[in-house]
């Protein structure tokens, strides 16, 4: 099997990532991570060869159903939860925005030390442009510090951080 890190193409990504959830259904850091990829390919209509639109939703709600039943209340995966929530609400069942963004506030709140988390929350915090700048630079520089699932959900905030 591929390093999961090295692969580029989204639909060879949700490929491996699928092959190695059906040996380990439960590993949290490939959950998060095929959770984050099969919500991006639907956000930015990434056409993936291997799955319809439907099939990658269906998936993602999947691994929504994984999380609510086994991660639930985890730091890590409630952010990403909490973030696709607040972006695109829509590809889940029952849920919107406010959903993501209470999510997102109570991540933060359980561990305020963590600069992404409160990058995440900054207009509910009402941080001012230094102090936001700040976050940015910090998160730019150390990103694993702060979320370590992998080099594509780094460059997806890193990509984010720097237009603020």
């Amino acid at each position: 099997m591929r390093v999961v890190d090295e692969i580029e193409d989204i639909n060879d990504l949700i490929i491996e990532l699928k092959a190695k959830l059906s040996k380990d259904k439960n590993n949290k850091d490939l959950l998060i991570r095929e959770s984050f990829v099969l919500w991006y390919a639907l956000v930015e209509g990434v056409k993936c060869e291997n799955f319809t639109e439907t099939e990658l939703n269906e998936l993602l709600v999947q691994n929504y159903n994984q999380y609510k039943k086994f991660f639930l209340n985890d730091v890590d995966y409630d952010f990403i939860i909490g973030w696709m929530l607040s972006v695109a609400f829509w590809y889940f069942n029952d849920l919107n925005d406010n959903d993501g963004r209470k999510i997102l506030m109570n991540v933060y709140k359980r561990k305020s030390e963590n600069f992404l988390f409160k990058w995440a929350v900054r207009g509910d915090l009402n941080l001012n442009k230094d102090e936001i700048s700040h976050l940015c630079k910090s998160i730019g520089s150390d990103f694993y510090k702060f979320y370590n699932y992998g080099p594509f959900i780094k460059r997806y905030f890193l990509d984010l951080i720097k237009v603020r």
